[in-house]
């Protein structure tokens, strides 16, 4: 398989495992809030932090893995890279989940600020939890594996399977009656699950382990692997204190239930970025596995102006069809739920996953210190914002905190983008101008439909419908893409090329 058809049919099948979460998520969500109450909702997505663990205990070592695994091949460096990938996070991994399962009572109640009459219930889920991040931590050394063998296809389908397992059987122990320790139960069961398959498939493709002469570059190969990895786990160890974080001042000074409201809208975020996310992955080997800085300079700075040819429509979609779509899918509290969803998805759309392939090269590269640097701008901008208007603002401080948390990180990564690839995603006047009539003529469509539509279902479903079709005649009449475009990025088959062509060229 050639390497456009890999870069697609991965894209396609983490799309596809995105969509089937959002479906499982969405679905169980309001069962959740409607059999146990939002202050139990707000406990669980208080004690899932814990989840947070493999920022601790992966040491950035499955990215620093894909990469080395991506660059080599599989050859008998590759070998020795996996083995000593798994005994470091093993060795970290160990004492810290004992660590965590000893010290459960102070963690729960001084720093989750869990009340001591939920106490028992969710120190039951709180030690599943634990147990459950053991195998997905050290999965996470056999995904990336998989992965540098351009084996994500595989890797998202087994995602599927273990997001099936865990949301359908936490549906099961609510319908049930059950409460959060079952729900612990769950989480475990479909972890161990996702494990064994993650590490079998792994196996398979991978061969025998070959370990001879292992003893005589340990220490060189762990030396290698720390050095790079160490960079990018300082990257995850300050994504730590965002959402955690947030989480935590929420649960202590505002109240649980709040937490809730916050964890609905970080979940509407995370699965809409995880989705776009996944059309990015694939591009994440390659790149590492590039050497021509002109190469990548291309595929970064064009991939980034296309997708904001999609992104601007599709917040002017989401800015107004959260509101019904809230009102039906949840009922409750549908204007501080609403607020929050429609600010963080708007700003991580437009300054995150633009930007994701300018972090992609920063990550394979070698330059992982500078998305410390853009992680530490965030998180900093954010914690202090918030800080700043708690008194003022009191739990929107949280929301504003974010979005200019992620501003301030975009504004840098333009920076690092323009000086190590000579390219703005901005420096294009005529792509800007015609940015800005997408923009007004989206805003002006979706404005009017919203006025004359008065039923829920018919804003959910009409108006993304409308603004769909008027922007496949906007990208035409614009001309937003060519048929370069489609050569280098979709297809060659002639009639999926072609028809492609006439849906998004304008014939001259």
């Amino acid at each position: 398989m050639n390497l456009r058809k890999k870069i697609v049919s991965n894209s396609l099948s983490g799309v596809f495992q995105a969509i089937v979460n959002v479906i499982l998520v969405f679905t169980v969500v309001p069962i959740f809030i409607s059999k146990l109450g939002i202050e139990e909702y707000g406990l669980f997505s208080l004690i899932i932090i814990v989840g947070n663990l493999n920022v601790f205990t992966n040491l950035g070592l499955s990215t620093t893995l894909l990469k080395f695994i991506s660059e080599q091949g599989k050859i008998k460096e590759s070998n020795y890279d996996l083995v000593v990938a798994v005994f470091i996070v093993i060795l970290f991994l160990v004492p810290i989940l004992l660590a965590g399962i000893i010290f459960n009572k102070f963690i729960l109640i001084n720093i989750l600020g869990v009340p001591t009459h939920n106490f028992q219930n969710s120190k039951i889920l709180y030690l599943f939890l634990m147990g459950a991040n053991f195998f997905l931590v050290l999965g996470q050394i056999f995904k990336a594996v998989l992965d540098g063998l351009q084996r994500i296809v595989l890797t998202n389908f087994l995602q599927i399977l273990y997001n099936i397992i865990y949301w359908i059987l936490i549906l099961f122990v609510l319908l049930l009656g059950y409460h959060l320790p079952q729900i612990g139960m769950v989480a475990f069961l479909s972890a161990f699950i996702w494990f064994i398959l993650i590490v079998f498939y792994t196996l398979n493709f991978w061969g025998t382990i070959k370990l001879d002469g292992l003893k005589n570059n340990f220490r060189r190969v762990i030396k290698k692997q720390i050095s790079y990895a160490i960079k990018i786990y300082a990257t995850g160890l300050i994504s730590f204190f965002s959402e955690p974080l947030m989480k935590i001042i929420i649960s202590n000074f505002i109240g649980i239930s709040d937490v809730g409201f916050y964890d609905i809208a970080l979940r509407f975020r995370n699965q809409l970025l995880a989705l776009l996310n996944k059309l990015y992955y694939p591009l994440l080997p390659v790149i590492a596995g590039m050497k021509n800085i002109e190469k990548i300079k291309l595929y970064v700075d064009d991939i980034e102006k296309k997708a904001l040819n999609f992104i601007i429509p599709l917040i002017i979609v989401i800015s107004y069809t959260t509101i019904p779509f809230v009102k039906l899918w949840i009922g409750k509290n549908v204007d501080i739920i609403s607020f929050s969803i429609i600010a963080l998805v708007s700003a991580y759309l437009i300054f995150s996953i633009t930007v994701v392939p300018n972090y992609q090269f920063l990550i394979t590269k070698g330059y992982p210190q500078k998305t410390i640097i853009l992680k530490s701008i965030n998180v900093f901008t954010n914690i202090v914002l918030t800080v700043m208007l708690f008194n003022w603002l009191e739990y929107y401080s949280v929301i504003f905190g974010n979005v200019m948390g992620v501003l301030s990180s975009f504004l840098l990564s333009q920076y690092y983008q323009k000086k190590y690839l000579d390219s703005f995603i901005f420096d294009n006047w005529k792509q800007v101008s015609k940015l800005l009539v997408l923009a007004v003529v989206n805003l002006g469509l979706a404005y009017l439909l919203n006025l004359i539509l008065i039923s829920n279902w018919a804003k959910l479903i009409i108006i993304p419908i409308i603004l769909s079709l008027s922007n496949l005649l906007l990208f035409r009449h614009l001309k937003l893409f060519t048929k370069e475009d489609i050569f280098r990025y979709l297809s060659k088959n002639i009639k999926i090329k072609s028809t492609l062509e006439n849906i998004l060229i304008k014939s001259s």
